[in-house]
C-alpha cells in the first residue's frame, strides 16, 4: 500500500485478472399457477353452457413472452369427454384461439390443443386465463378442467413448474 491506498504486487507470482460476465436469459419463461379467484366447487346441471372451471395465472419472467402458439386444455377426470365439450380459453373477455369441441384421451388424461396467436405477456407481468366449457346434456358425475400444456414457436420458453397440469375445482 502507498499513501493513496493503491495496492501493488511486488512478487514474482503470475496472476490473471478474470472478469465474470452476467449473461441475460435468451429464452422467455412463464410461471403458471391456479389463480386464487378460481371458482369454488359447485353443482352444475347437465346442459349448462359457459361454466368457468379455472383461472390460471401466467407470469412472465425477465423477457416478454410473445411466442405462445398453442394452449392444451384438458381434464384428468374419469369420463371427462362425456361431461365436457366446447372448451375455451379467455384472456379477460377475449377468447384465445378456437373452441375445442371434443377432448381426446392419451392414456393419462383428456386433452385438446387450441392454436393461439397474438398473445403477449410483457416481462415481469401476469395474465389470468379463464378456462370455460359447456357441460353436456347427458353429463353424469363430476369433472374439473384446466391447462395441461403449452407450446411456443421459435426457441420456445421455459414453463415453471415443468410438465404440470393446472386444474380448477371439481364441478
Amino acid at each position: 500500500y502507498d499513501n493513496s491506498n493503491s495496492v501493488y504486487d511486488e512478487s514474482d507470482a503470475p496472476f490473471n485478472i478474470v472478469s465474470a460476465a452476467i449473461t441475460p436469459p435468451t429464452i422467455p419463461s412463464i410461471v403458471v399457477s391456479l389463480d386464487p379467484t378460481t371458482p369454488a366447487s359447485q353443482n352444475v346441471s347437465a346442459g349448462t353452457v359457459g361454466v368457468e372451471f379455472a383461472r390460471i395465472r401466467v407470469s412472465a419472467g425477465s423477457l416478454a413472452v410473445n411466442n405462445l402458439n398453442n394452449i392444451q386444455v384438458g381434464s384428468d377426470s374419469p369420463n371427462a369427454a362425456k361431461i365436457l365439450q366446447n372448451l375455451k380459453v379467455f384472456d379477460g373477455t377475449t377468447q384465445l384461439g378456437s373452441t375445442a369441441t371434443v377432448l381426446s384421451y392419451n392414456g393419462s388424461y383428456y386433452y385438446a390443443w387450441i392454436p393461439v396467436s397474438g398473445v403477449s405477456i410483457p416481462a415481469f407481468t401476469s395474465k389470468t386465463f379463464r378456462i370455460v366449457a359447456d357441460v353436456t346434456t347427458t353429463a353424469s358425475g363430476q369433472a374439473r378442467a384446466g391447462i395441461t400444456g403449452w407450446n411456443f414457436s421459435g426457441n420456445g420458453a421455459t414453463v415453471i413448474p415443468a410438465s404440470t397440469a393446472i386444474y380448477g375445482n371439481m364441478m
